[in-house]
């Protein structure tokens, strides 16, 4: 499953890449998730942990978003299939090294093995065009910016 704010448009790429289900929020997931991976917060982080199986696990990893994220106190109770659901924070400068990988990653990117789906490129001087795409929800992939 994935959730984006453009299904129409991403839609076909993202079961490409393996979605069953390509969502605009994670409200609208049908079923129950073994584990998410949330990089907005606020209520699409409390509806994708609302969609875990039991067992499931949610790993917050970024806020793209500035609004609360506010549980019901019911998202907690063990009940009936829902029981042992795991909230887990990840923070990439918390842990060990990630060098090794990087340089994994960035291999297959240079080896074409690997596509990183960059969608906006410039200058570093127009370092204020991709963050106001981003802010418009308009950047859909990865945006480089060139030092020259």
């Amino acid at each position: 499953m994935a959730s984006t704010s453009s299904p129409d448009e991403v839609g076909a790429r993202l079961r490409e890449l393996g979605a069953h289900q390509v969502v605009s929020h994670p409200r609208e997931v049908q079923g129950r998730l073994d584990g998410v991976i949330d990089l907005v917060a606020g209520d699409q982080l409390v509806a994708g942990y609302l969609a875990l199986k039991s067992g499931g696990a949610l790993v917050a990893v970024g806020h793209a978003t500035e609004t609360d994220t506010t549980f019901p106190a019911s998202a907690f109770h063990a009940h009936g299939e829902l029981h042992d659901r795991r909230l887990v924070t990840f923070h990439l400068h918390g842990g060990s090294p990630v060098g090794d990988d990087l340089t994994l990653l960035a291999t297959q990117v240079a080896e074409g093995r690997l596509d990183a789906e960059v969608t906006w490129r410039g200058p570093w001087q127009d370092f204020d065009t991709p963050f106001t795409l981003l802010r418009q929800r308009k950047l859909r992939g990865k945006a480089v910016l060139e030092v020259e």
